[in-house]
């Protein structure tokens, strides 16, 4: 088995990376790389129960009929495919998941926390802002916490690699591994701190997620507010200007070869 490498690098600028000549949003590829877009908000709590909010939610999100609880204390496990290993999490808070009939839309729910995921890569960001907009002004008015903690936008990639591409072909951002290492099947995880551009700090995760057999590298972005987000509006403002920085990320990221591979539209 090959030896693991982690390399974590800190306060990278963006021009340490081959920027992309335009940057061009991800709706304009045929097969975007997108296995979730997830937006979620962090609260301190107000009155509500839980179990309220759920009855009452339910009302609200017709389309979202199967609901199923976490309960609080729940062990999680979650596996990490990029350090080979199997991680237990523990779920603090009970949480209520709202699934869409198809299972490609969600609402989560606890006292603390609101998320709307999107499992689809496509239409993608036109459809996920208004239905996180709904979501979120029914979690408020049925909930009403107290304060708006934070707010964070994750986009998780799954970039396959093709047959005589390396990975170097594919990324503008890859870790110095040893020369005899086979780089692009090595398994390796790499955290780079892209600093803050406005809507707030900004991470990027690249890891090995495959096998030899089938060399699959993860792209995960995340930005995180960190202004206050005192209202609603405060909140929407904020998730459009974090898609657009997560728009250039992503594009900062990824090579022309990569464009080619994702079918780039003209």
């Amino acid at each position: 088995m090959p030896t693991r490498v982690k390399h974590t690098a800190k306060r990278m600028p963006r021009q340490d990376a081959r920027p992309a000549p335009v940057a061009m949003p991800r709706l304009h590829y045929e097969n975007p790389p997108i296995r979730e877009r997830v937006l979620e908000v962090h609260v301190i709590p107000g009155p509500t129960s839980l179990q309220t909010a759920k009855e009452a939610l339910t009302l609200r999100w017709p389309d979202y009929a199967s609901v199923e609880q976490i309960s609080a204390g729940t062990v999680e496990f979650e596996l990490k495919l990029a350090e080979n290993m199997v991680q237990t999490r523990q779920q603090s808070e009970a949480r209520f998941r709202f699934w869409r009939k198809d299972k490609k839309r969600l609402y989560q729910v606890s006292r603390e926390l609101f998320v709307a995921n999107d499992l689809l890569p496509e239409p993608g960001w036109d459809d996920l802002l208004p239905m996180f907009k709904k979501g979120y002004v029914d979690f408020l008015e049925v909930l009403q916490p107290r304060s708006v903690v934070k707010a964070v936008l994750r986009y998780l990639n799954r970039v396959g690699l093709p047959a005589g591409v390396t990975v170097q072909d594919l990324f503008t951002i890859f870790p110095k591994l040893p020369g005899d290492r086979q780089l692009e099947k090595a398994p390796f995880h790499m955290v780079v701190d892209m600093g803050d551009k406005g809507s707030g700090p900004s991470l990027l995760n690249l890891a090995f997620a495959g096998s030899e057999d089938n060399p699959e590298y993860a792209l995960d972005l995340a930005v995180e507010s960190r202004q206050t987000l005192g209202t609603p509006e405060a909140v929407f403002k904020w998730a459009v200007g974090a898609h657009d920085r997560m728009t250039d990320l992503f594009e900062s990221s990824i090579t022309p070869k990569a464009r080619q591979l994702f079918k780039e539209r003209s």
